[in-house]
């Protein structure tokens, strides 16, 4: 994670590798020439150009915010699991809190919990929270709090929406009732461990499907999907010819 830093706010960046240097411009060039001219295949493309993106807000004044830089680097490790958080404090550009001050005393949890409570009150929403990995997270964290230490390859992918909002979640509505905004908790009962939130019950769950585990046959799969796609048909309003053709399609992979 420190290299980060190290890259991001340097004005000339310069690597040594064995008896050759090279400008990290010259590289820039040359592995996006490689990836995306000549579509040569260079598996590590994304975090070079993230460096790059991080190293070109800082030099243009726009510096990105602390939950871009949480993304950008979510592959990159810490000795400490705390630096995930506390060595990108320089580096953004939203405003400093006393949520973030660095203060190693604390556990790694109330680091993540803290971190992921000023990104909700940043951005007066509850998305941080939502579509985070589960697998292999640490299991010290209270339940709301993304782990930092993943590199989240297992998390659902970022989605967007085609209307042009930059939310793809809608439970509570797009107008001004749909910020969240952090109650006020009396003393006794404020923990970082907790976070409070209000909502409006509509339903409940009553039974919940079993998910497709990895050491199901893919046929197996099909199925699942084909009894799915029977059973909701008729409901399809417009789309039926295009499932039946589909249904067709899947049976006959099935038999």
């Amino acid at each position: 994670m420190w290299v980060v830093q190290e890259v991001g706010v340097a004005e000339n960046v310069h690597l040594q590798i064995g008896d050759y240097a090279l400008q990290w411009d010259s590289f820039m060039k040359v592995a996006h020439y490689l990836y995306y001219v000549r579509n040569h295949r260079l598996d590590n493309i994304n975090k070079v150009t993230d460096l790059e993106k991080i190293r070109m807000g800082w030099n243009y004044g726009k510096r990105q915010p602390l939950r871009k830089l949480l993304w950008d680097t979510r592959y990159r490790r810490a000795t400490d699991p705390r630096d995930k958080i506390y060595s990108l404090l320089g580096l953004m550009g939203d405003p400093m809190s006393n949520l973030l001050q660095p203060d190693y005393s604390k556990s790694v949890s109330e680091v993540y919990a803290n971190s992921t409570l000023y990104l909700i009150t940043q951005n007066s929403s509850l998305d941080i929270i939502c579509g985070q990995q589960i697998h292999g997270r640490r299991q010290d964290l209270p339940s709301w709090v993304p782990d930092y230490t993943l590199n989240r390859s297992l998390a659902a992918s970022p989605l967007v929406r085609i209307d042009g909002r930059e939310s793809i979640y809608g439970a509570p509505g797009y107008g001004v009732h749909s910020k969240y905004s952090v109650p006020t908790i009396p003393a006794q009962f404020n923990t970082w461990k907790i976070l409070y939130a209000r909502g409006i019950c509509i339903d409940t769950i009553a039974h919940i499907s079993s998910p497709a585990y990895e050491d199901e046959t893919f046929g197996a799969i099909q199925e699942r999907w084909y009894s799915t796609l029977v059973a909701v048909k008729e409901s399809l309003d417009g789309f039926t010819e295009d499932v039946g053709s589909y249904l067709t399609d899947i049976s006959s992979l099935i038999s």
